[in-house]
């Protein structure tokens, strides 16, 4: 099922409902955008992360595996593949601790990244909330202008593996939607 322009605060463009070969219903709530900074500073991304931040704690901190917020973007986003990448990495760490550790250990890029997430929460939120708000968030970039650019294609194939069997011309349909 897809739905436009739903009612999830800040990621509210599409909502994909399916139910994958696990049986369990999986909803990705998801945020269109063209150029997205992923910086600090930046009104838009502060509301992202105010309203991931939110989407977390209608859960209690829980949020169950299959529901997850998504941020599609143009793939020259500034910053946009550190934030997938640290997105990423917080959900390869079941804590807190763990994540920060990892992050005070390499201090490159996702380390900056990460002071960026936290300056746009502003103090709204502790850090094991953000550090929780990262794990249900996804960032995918396209190359928006090129229908046949690698990453657009990669869209469509992941649209399409929503279906089992995989649905291209429903895949095919989404990505024209969405884009």
């Amino acid at each position: 099922e897809i739905a436009w322009q739903t009612d999830r605060d800040g990621f509210d463009d599409i909502r994909l409902a399916f139910v994958p070969d696990s049986g369990l219903l999986d909803t990705i709530d998801i945020q269109c955008r063209h150029r997205q900074a992923f910086t600090g500073g930046d009104s838009k991304f502060q509301d992202l992360v105010a309203d991931s931040v939110g989407f977390v704690r209608e859960y209690e901190g829980s949020v169950p595996v299959t529901h997850a917020l998504a941020i599609v973007v143009d793939w020259a986003s500034p910053a946009n593949r550190d934030m997938r990448d640290l997105c990423d990495l917080a959900r390869s760490y079941p804590t807190l601790e763990g994540f920060q550790a990892n992050l005070d250990v390499v201090r490159g890029k996702l380390f900056q990244r990460w002071k960026h997430a936290q300056k746009a929460a502003k103090g709204l939120c502790t850090d094991e909330e953000l550090f929780r708000a990262l794990q249900v968030l996804r960032i995918d970039s396209v190359d928006i202008e090129q229908e046949s650019s690698p990453a657009r294609i990669q869209i469509l194939e992941e649209l399409s593996s929503f279906w089992t069997p995989p649905d291209r011309h429903r895949g095919i349909a989404l990505v024209g939607a969405i884009f």
